[in-house]
């Protein structure tokens, strides 16, 4: 068959004229554009030229030819899988075999503590298994690290420990810590992987003309301008070190793990959450402990008449008269319990012949419900003080204490306690705080009677007997 090459390939130029002896491979040519049957000729023409037509010459026309053929056919086949594969990337996946989800180790914290203290008892199972969880733990922390996960999702400025303790069981500490009053959100909280922070404050006590900061002056048409200068201070946080221990025997081991985990979760994260609202409270201070709210420099005691134990109306409008309007925004009452019970009782007036709320108090006693206090929350502190005591009532505003935390630290041990039969596990934080306010702000008219701060007690009424 006589072919006229339609375009260049192989040593082929467009317009040349082939004879194919094999149909399938002139056909093969013809379907991929590279040839087409040639018109000029006879079919007895055709008949004579093959008889003159050389084998060696025809064999290799047609092996280009098909050589051509093929290289086209495979750039083609490329260019459409590319095609394929880039729609198959952009493409959702809408059905087809799901990934297979990776099984963990240990599903909750009761399974790895069980596990833990058998481990530590020699179980050679229990072992290879911690050892397989620690596997898990460090390419999960790898990930975390990336993503800087444990900063942000229990708002703490460190990673939880090691290798075993994973965030989102953490994160279940903090948690339960929080459905009670629990005071660190209130805080500022700043976050540091060093030892100690230092937090940059202004030397700032004062209102009236000449102790502000800086000051504003009348400037003439061709005078200069006065100079006033920032005087700087600075605050530094340090990780002090607070720990709970707790202690499982073999018996309670061999016990449901759920049970193991009420013990250690909800036992730990409820110490924990006393310990951090009663150092935010009554932190000493000093070179070793937290500042906490009354021994700040600038607390604000407001004197008081009332009978011992007792708070009055006028007592909660006088502290509320010494919060800067600035604060009004984040602020809040801390008061024990028996003041609480005496503020549902000051919220009725008992000679009115309706009973309706009154003196600023605002709640419904039908339902559950958050008591406010002059458009403030109230919440109940069992850290706070002795009703008559300083400190049985407080109005904070918890955005100007600085707090530094770095998380909860998990580990275990049968090495203390070993003739006892008996596994210890402890929990560790590192915490400090510090107040942005260096001393209590004494007003523009200067009347040094009536500073205002972020932290105000009611002075000492006297307990009741």
């Amino acid at each position: 068959m006589t072919l006229e090459c339609v375009q260049d390939f192989g040593e082929n130029k467009a317009g040349d004229q082939i004879e194919i002896a094999d149909e399938a491979a002139a056909k093969l040519l013809v379907d991929a554009g590279l040839c087409k049957v040639a018109e000029d000729k006879a079919e007895d023409d055709k008949e004579e030229n093959k008889d003159d037509a050389k084998p060696e010459e025809e064999a290799k026309s047609f092996a280009r030819g098909v050589r051509g053929a093929i290289e086209k056919e495979v750039a083609s086949l490329a260019r459409e899988t590319a095609k394929k594969s880039l729609k198959a990337v952009n493409r959702p996946n809408l059905g087809g075999v799901p990934a297979e989800v990776k099984k963990k180790t240990f599903n909750r914290p009761g399974e790895f503590f069980k596990c833990a203290g058998y481990a530590a008892m020699g179980d050679v199972n229990a072992s290879l298994k911690i050892g397989q969880f620690k596997k898990e733990r460090q390419e999960a922390i790898k990930y975390e690290k990336a993503l800087q996960y444990e900063k942000t999702a229990t708002g703490q400025s460190e990673a939880v420990d090691t290798a075993l303790y994973p965030t989102d069981w953490s994160t279940e500490l903090f948690i339960k810590a929080r459905n009670k009053t629990f005071l660190l959100p209130m805080t500022k909280t700043y976050n540091s992987d060093m030892a100690s922070f230092q937090v940059p404050l202004i030397n700032d006590s004062s209102r009236a003309t000449g102790s502000r900061p800086l000051r504003y002056y009348k400037i003439g048409e061709t005078s200069d301008y006065t100079a006033s200068a920032i005087s700087f201070n600075k605050a530094t946080l340090n990780k002090y070190k607070y720990g709970v221990l707790a202690g499982l025997t073999v018996e309670q081991l061999d016990d449901d793990a759920y049970n193991i985990e009420r013990v250690i979760t909800d036992q730990i994260a409820e110490e924990l959450r006393f310990a951090y609202n009663d150092l935010i409270i009554n932190g000493a201070g000093g070179s070793s402990d937290p500042v906490g709210i009354l021994n700040a420099n600038c607390l604000v005691s407001v004197a008081s008449s009332t009978p011992a134990g007792k708070v009055y109306f006028t007592d909660t409008k006088n502290m509320y008269a010494r919060l800067p309007q600035e604060l009004h925004g984040d602020a809040c009452w801390l008061v024990n319990q028996d003041i609480f019970g005496q503020f549902v009782g000051m919220s009725w007036d008992e000679s009115a012949s309706s009973k309706v709320p009154a003196w600023g108090l605002t709640y419904n006693p039908q339902n559950n419900f958050q008591m406010m206090l002059h458009g403030l929350p109230v919440y109940v502190c069992e850290t706070c003080a002795r009703s008559g005591n300083p400190g049985d009532i407080i109005l904070w505003s918890g955005s100007q204490f600085a707090t530094i935390d770095s998380g909860i630290d998990m580990d275990f041990s049968k090495d203390i306690r070993f003739i006892q039969d008996e596994i210890l596990y402890k929990g560790r934080v590192r915490f400090d705080q510090e107040p942005l306010w260096l001393a209590a702000m004494t007003p523009f008219s200067g009347d040094t009677s009536r500073k205002t701060s972020p932290a105000i007690v009611l002075a000492s009424r006297g307990t009741a007997t």
